[in-house]
């Protein structure tokens, strides 16, 4: 369960229209082969409920939705050396108010772990996020992130990631 909470300057509530939760369950199959690659399929099911209901379908959209995703991917792990996994898909969420239209696109996930050395990791990621929108006219958005990152051990006591 993820919930979303909005706040603006010094901590007061904005937006509130905006705040909602999402509870979802996943099933996740792996081909647990013993190999260095091992395929897997993801299947989940939401529910996305907004703190704020819209009482008035003429002053407001009721945008607590449903909905499901599906992916495919790989996972691989080299002996330490590399390791991650890579998943494609598709996810469709749609929202009570037939006013709007469905949230749903194709989906991107995966890291990739590479470790060099001992002390130092480099990580990949890549994501896909479904922001939902209180725009009058809009589902929301799809976003596509990707992150790098560089981690050293200095010292049992002392490490630094950029």
């Amino acid at each position: 369960m993820d919930s979303t909470h909005y706040t603006g300057t010094g901590g007061a509530p904005t937006n509130r229209d905006r705040d909602n939760a999402l509870v979802t369950a996943t099933l996740r199959v792996d081909g647990n082969t013993g190999a260095a690659v091992t395929p897997f399929a993801e299947g989940s099911l939401f529910a996305r409920r907004y703190m704020d209901r819209c009482t008035d379908p003429m002053l407001c959209e009721d945008r607590d939705s449903t909905g499901y995703g599906l992916r495919t991917g790989l996972a691989f792990d080299n002996g330490g050396k590399i390791s991650g996994d890579i998943a494609v898909g598709w996810r469709s969420e749609t929202l009570k108010d037939k006013r709007l239209a469905r949230l749903e696109g194709l989906t991107v996930d995966g890291s990739l772990v590479w470790s060099p050395t001992r002390l130092t990791t480099v990580t990949a990621l890549a994501s896909t996020n479904f922001s939902p929108s209180s725009l009058a006219g809009t589902p929301g958005s799809v976003t596509y992130t990707g992150d790098l990152r560089l981690a050293h051990g200095f010292s049992e006591a002392l490490s630094g990631e950029v």
